[in-house]
Parts: structure tokens; C-alpha cells; sequence
């Protein structure tokens, strides 16, 4: 090829990259005048922005960085064009704590815990269990309930060394049964757990999720069915494994919270969810907001650092279509959200108040 051709061929190269920088630009000069903001110029998703009354009544300031999963990366004051209802989903029952041994932070070295951690990959091993969706079949406000069993499960897992069977209690009859510790217009996760020291709770194989208050009889706890199909061949079951919980409790701020999830495991803790609806992925960080509550309850599994951000891992209860696989990330150390005011532990009784995941002595 003669210097003239290359000459020709290398102009043409530039030409066209001149042309694709244009137009990224202008799909960027577009999307603002549009109302969206981008974060950095390596994310890929920006959210439309609403009207400023809308921005107002939301009163947050957020970015989200990276995107993974589900994709992501966007920075604005709110970030979705559906209608959106803020409902309470926590509810305090003023329930009372019960703490028979010392806690995770009052005798680890909290200098010590690992820069990350995540019980979703333990040296190749998850020791958490399924992810669930609330919303379904029927919209209720039962996250309270999901979050404290979920954690739970997760709990026994980890005790069971993520042995088969992973054991998956049954979200319905909380719903149907445990009515100081909530209902589908919200709850307390430290009342399932009460619930559960003093009556036990059956795996969701005798009740499955229906998503509604019911009354709390025999074959709402428990049930079998015979053909034909209808309610009317349904009868109760008697004998069925009680899962029970051998003490719950408190626990509040970024090392402390670390030290509970790594010797004991995943545990519910109360969020501000009006930023989770317009969350699709990457790591949420909160600039600023007006006074956040608790509205909506998670559960932390663990725990992570990205070029200097730190962030906590946190699983969802709004099905696997959400977030980073029904899972999001959000900054830590920070109190983002609330996140770090309000959590709730159990310990199932099959590991007992001494048992620690670690074998760190402590009884």
C-alpha cells in the first residue's frame, strides 16, 4: 500500500470516529435537555428526570456508580416516569430483645474484620438460601417478615454448612399467625423472630406465600390437599418440623453491624426505600436527603470496597426481575438511607446462643 493510500485510508479512519463522538454527544446534549443527567462517562443507563414537584416531594440527591446486573448509572433527584406511592412498611411492635449471650461486637477485634465480605461466595460456597418477592401474587407490605426470614435462613444455613436441604420457613404464616409482629400493611422483624422463640414455624412446604392476612387456624399453618382441586379436599396437618429461634436482638453501626453478619450471618436491617423503586444497579451513594425513615425493611449479607467506595451488600425482597438480581449494593459507613440505625438479629435454637460461625469462644 503506497503512503498516499494509507494517508487516504487513515483520514477515513478519523472521520469516522469524529462521526460517532458527534453523535454520542449529541444523544448526551439530547438526554439533558430530556431532563437526564449522566453520572460518569462510563455508565451506560441515565434515568428520566420528573417534573420539579415531583423532585421536590422526593427531596433526595443521588448518584449511582457503576452498574453491574442490572445495568445503572445515573445521578438526579428522582428517576422513574411510573406513578410512585411511598407506603410504611416498618411498624415499631415495641418489642422487647432477648440477648442470652454476648454479642459479636463486644468480643471480636472490630480492627480485624476482613476489608470484605459476602456469604454469597464463602471459597466458592453460598450459604445463602432463594431469593423471594413479596409482591406477588398480590401487592403486601410484608418486607418485615421476608427480611427477618430470609436472614434467618440464611443463619441456618451457615450453622448446617450449606448442607441439603436448604430450610425456607414459611413467610404465610407469620402473616396468618404472629399478629404482634405485623400484617401485610407492615410489621417488625424482631416480633417474627419472638414469635418464632415462643411457637416455632413451619417450612413454607405446609404453607406457601399468598401474600394476604389470613386467620390463624390449624390448616393455615399447615396443610395437605387431595384431588379434586378445590379447597374443600384441603385438610390440616399435625406433625410437621417447628423451627424455633433460641434469642434475637438489636444491633446499630457500620462495625458493629459487620462484626453481627460475620460471626452470625445475614440479618434485616430498616431502610429509607424511596431511591430502591428508580434502582436498577451499580452502587447507591446518597449525597444528601431531607430526614430519611424507616419505610421498608432488607437484608445485609455482607460487605465490600470499589476503588475506595465501601458499600454494603444487601438482598431485596421484590423478586429477582429487581436490582442487581434482586440483590443492590449502597454506600456504607455513611448511614445511606438509614441503613445502619435499625437492624434485627435471630439465631436459630438448632445452633444455640454459643454457636459461632467462626468458631470464635464465647461461651
Amino acid at each position: 500500500m503506497g503512503q498516499k493510500q494509507r494517508i487516504v485510508m487513515v483520514a477515513a479512519v478519523v472521520l469516522v470516529a469524529a462521526a460517532v463522538v458527534s453523535s454520542v454527544f449529541v444523544l448526551v446534549r439530547s438526554s439533558m435537555q430530556a431532563g437526564w443527567v449522566v453520572a460518569s462517562p462510563f455508565t451506560t443507563v441515565v434515568f428520566p428526570l420528573e417534573n420539579q414537584a415531583r423532585k421536590s416531594n422526593l427531596g433526595l440527591h443521588w448518584s449511582i456508580l457503576g452498574g453491574g446486573g442490572g445495568g445503572g448509572g445515573g445521578e438526579g433527584t428522582s428517576a422513574a416516569s411510573q406513578p410512585f406511592t411511598r407506603i410504611n412498611e416498618y411498624k415499631d411492635m415495641n418489642v422487647k430483645p432477648k440477648v442470652l449471650s454476648k454479642q459479636p461486637h463486644e468480643y471480636l477485634d472490630l480492627t480485624q474484620l476482613p476489608k470484605a465480605w459476602d456469604w454469597r461466595n464463602v471459597n466458592g460456597i453460598s450459604y445463602v438460601t432463594k431469593d423471594l418477592n413479596q409482591h406477588i401474587p398480590v401487592y403486601c407490605g410484608s418486607c418485615w417478615a421476608h427480611a427477618a426470614l430470609s436472614s434467618l435462613a440464611d443463619r441456618h444455613k451457615i450453622f448446617r454448612k450449606a448442607q441439603w436441604p436448604d430450610i425456607h420457613y414459611s413467610v404465610q404464616v407469620i402473616l396468618n399467625c404472629a399478629s404482634e409482629a405485623g400484617t401485610c400493611h407492615g410489621g417488625d422483624p424482631l416480633g417474627v423472630y419472638k414469635y418464632m422463640y415462643e411457637n416455632g414455624l413451619p417450612e413454607e412446604t405446609c404453607q406457601l406465600y399468598k401474600a394476604t392476612d389470613d386467620e390463624c387456624t390449624p390448616i393455615n399453618i399447615c396443610r395437605t390437599c387431595e384431588p379434586p382441586a378445590n379447597e374443600e379436599h384441603c385438610s390440616p396437618v399435625t406433625d410437621y418440623p417447628r423451627h424455633m429461634v433460641v434469642e434475637y436482638g438489636k444491633v446499630h453501626g457500620e462495625l458493629n453491624m459487620m462484626a453481627e453478619i460475620y460471626e452470625r450471618g445475614p440479618m434485616a436491617c430498616g431502610i429509607d426505600s424511596r431511591l430502591l423503586h428508580f434502582y436498577t444497579g451499580g452502587i447507591l451513594v446518597l449525597n444528601n436527603t431531607d430526614p430519611p425513615i424507616h419505610d421498608h425493611l432488607v437484608s445485609i449479607a455482607g460487605w465490600g470496597e470499589e476503588n475506595g467506595l465501601k458499600y454494603w451488600i444487601i438482598r431485596n425482597s421484590w423478586g429477582t426481575y429487581w436490582g442487581e438480581s434482586g440483590w443492590f449494593r449502597m454506600q456504607r459507613g455513611v448511614d445511606a438511607l438509614t441503613i445502619e440505625d435499625n437492624c434485627s438479629w435471630g439465631v436459630p435454637k438448632d445452633a444455640g446462643p454459643c454457636w459461632s460461625a467462626h468458631g470464635f469462644p464465647k461461651c
